[in-house]
């Protein structure tokens, strides 16, 4: 009867831990499905398979709302590189604009130049070649004789009139000046 006992003992020791065992695991956080997305993707499956019967189960909820903070924050993530590369794409329209403005202004600043340059060299009358002090005015070869007008007073006296006692002779009076 021992035996029996210990037997019935053993089998009982043996259901309870069974029926311990079967007992369901604590729900899990919305924390712990949203650190793992492969968890919460079953965990979505399963609760859409079971249909109503998943409505009340702890787990069942708590992946709806790890699903919704997952997709907030990914939309919110999206946000902010949208803003991001909108802003980027202001800052480079407003360079291309502030450099077409800059190369408009100075085309128009060249135009204006070149337009005064053009009225002032309007204004000035092109010299002959023979009128210039500065040009060789043309004699025939055979002519030693220096030119009347191409040299002043003072160097048209030669030594043999400062040795002389002759005074030079006065220039003509000139036809133009009237008296």
């Amino acid at each position: 009867m021992n035996t029996m006992i210990r037997a019935l003992a053993w089998s009982c020791l043996a259901s309870a831990m069974a029926i311990a065992g079967c007992s369901e695991p604590p729900p899990r956080t919305v924390q712990e499905f949203m650190d793992d997305p492969v968890l919460l993707e079953a965990m979505l499956l399963r609760c859409r398979q079971e249909g109503e019967a998943a409505r009340g189960d702890p787990n069942c909820e708590h992946a709806r709302r790890a699903a919704a903070r997952v997709a907030a924050e990914l939309e919110a993530t999206r946000r902010a590189e949208r803003e991001a590369a909108s802003a980027r794409l202001r800052e480079e329209r407003r360079r291309r604009e502030e450099a077409e403005a800059l190369a408009r202004q100075q085309a128009e600043e060249a135009a204006r130049r070149a337009e005064e340059e053009a009225y002032e060299a309007s204004w000035i009358l092109p010299t002959p070649e023979s009128d210039r002090p500065d040009a060789a005015i043309p004699r025939p070869a055979e002519d030693a004789s220096p030119l009347e007008g191409a040299v002043p007073q003072e160097r048209r006296r030669t030594p043999v009139d400062e040795a002389s006692d002759k005074a030079p002779e006065a220039p003509p009076p000139d036809p133009d000046i009237a008296l």
